[in-house]
């Protein structure tokens, strides 16, 4: 093949020098592969006269595009100087022969049978190494890819971002939910624990330790089981640190450790301040109304054991104020202390005129228990009763009232009674006197 080209390049010299083609020949056209003139318009330098547009010199079509004299195709059909013979990997690429320049084409440019490793694309993603792709073994990195969370430079760009770095080594970066990544204890999955710190990473602080609901957990705002912010009672959302303190009956709704005073029953009678007790010092003024008559102590009863004692009632004459007004009328005193008031007290001027029956005789000595003053209520002898039927009583001066012969009258009208000792009142010659002075009546 050398040896051909050489003859034909003699050839084309000579025509140069001679200015013009061999005696007997027809100028050369386009189509053959030598120096000598055509013998006809087809392009043939014989006398076969083809008729194909090949330009060769027999009547087989060539098998290649240059238009030489044979069946066989050029050893050189890439023109690159190299056959396949002398080492041409790839006849049909002019870039590739032996001792070419590897580039970045995944192809073995030089023709040595070792394509490089920067050159192997070793995770199918299209992109090689030598084209920037930074991890050929995953197919999810190369230059233009989305990047993704799994702590790799997806896109190949030189930069990872910090939200897909796992700083505290905990298996978790930002993207991954890791809601702190300076912290180890902090991730997915994490058990929560009351620190004020959301371990889990779910959105919500110390989860599980605000059973109530109220907001407030058991550690408080500063994640520290047994300070004052905590919450004192997890299982009422009414109690906890900067509640209001209410009348429930719950003494510490805001869980200062101060039972709020209002709501405490310092008397004992069932009621706090904040329940309505007029005065929690006195269980005597309360909201029960015990006597049932429609009024309590702290509306006004004064007396709340008895139903005729309420405002608005009647005075009756027992000393007591009845309408509860704080007025005893004035016939509801005891003007002279004798322990009666004066609208039973037959003299609320003298104290010894009144209804005591102090000698026990049955006799008063206002005569209100039997219907007669007694005249002496300190001599049970002595009373208003004619016990002996003869008219007269002790207090009427019957000397003896169990002897119905003894008594005041003075039946014979001499002067005596048989009290004065007249020993015959129905014979006035009869008498006590001693009329004529010898000692004897």
């Amino acid at each position: 093949m050398r040896l051909h080209r050489q003859r034909f390049t003699v050839r084309v010299a000579l025509m140069l020098v001679l200015g013009g083609c061999p005696p007997g020949e027809a100028a050369d056209d386009v189509a053959d592969d030598d120096a000598t003139a055509d013998d006809a318009a087809t392009g043939d330098d014989d006398t076969g006269g083809d008729d194909d547009p090949a330009g060769d010199d027999d009547s087989t079509g060539d098998d290649d595009a240059t238009g030489d004299d044979d069946t066989t195709a050029d050893p050189d059909a890439d023109g690159d100087g190299w056959s396949v013979a002398d080492g041409d990997c790839d006849d049909g690429d002019p870039a590739i022969y032996p001792g070419a320049t590897e580039v970045c084409n995944g192809l073995d440019d030089d023709c040595d049978g070792d394509l490089p490793a920067t050159e192997v694309d070793g995770d199918g993603d299209g992109v090689l190494s030598c084209d920037d792709d930074c991890n050929d073994a995953d197919p999810n990195t190369y230059p233009g890819a989305e990047e993704l969370c799994d702590g790799f430079d997806n896109d190949c760009d030189g930069i990872l971002y910090p939200e897909e770095t796992d700083s505290d080594l905990d298996g978790y970066a930002d993207c991954e939910g890791d809601c702190n990544d300076g912290d180890p204890s902090l991730h997915p999955g994490a058990e929560e624990t009351c620190d004020a710190a959301d371990n889990d990473c779910n959105g919500i602080l110390d989860d599980g330790f605000d059973g109530d609901g109220d907001g407030v957990t058991t550690c408080g705002a500063d994640g520290t089981p047994g300070t004052a912010d905590d919450d004192c009672d997890d299982g009422d959302a009414s109690v906890h640190p900067g509640a209001v303190d209410q009348c429930d009956g719950l003494a510490d709704n805001d869980c200062d450790g101060q039972s709020d005073p209002l709501e405490t029953d310092d008397d004992g009678d069932g009621l706090s301040d904040c329940e309505g007790d007029c005065d929690d010092a006195d269980a005597s003024l309360n909201l029960d109304d015990a006597d049932g008559d429609g009024t309590d102590s702290c509306a006004g009863d004064c007396d709340d054991g008895d139903p005729a004692i309420h405002p608005g009632a009647a005075e009756t004459c027992n000393g007591v104020d009845d309408d509860c007004d704080g007025i005893l009328p004035p016939e509801e005193l005891d003007g002279d202390g004798d322990g009666h008031i004066a609208c039973v007290d037959c003299d609320d001027g003298d104290a010894t005129l009144n209804l005591d029956d102090a000698d026990g005789d049955g006799f008063d000595s206002c005569g209100v228990l039997a219907g007669a003053a007694d005249c002496d209520d300190g001599d049970p002898s002595v009373h208003p009763a004619d016990l002996d039927g003869d008219g007269w009583s002790p207090c009427d001066g019957d000397c003896d009232d169990g002897d119905a012969g003894l008594q005041l009258d003075d039946a014979d009208a001499d002067g005596w009674t048989t009290c004065d000792g007249d020993c015959d009142d129905g014979d006035a010659a009869l008498e006590h006197e001693d009329a004529d002075g010898d000692a004897l009546d």
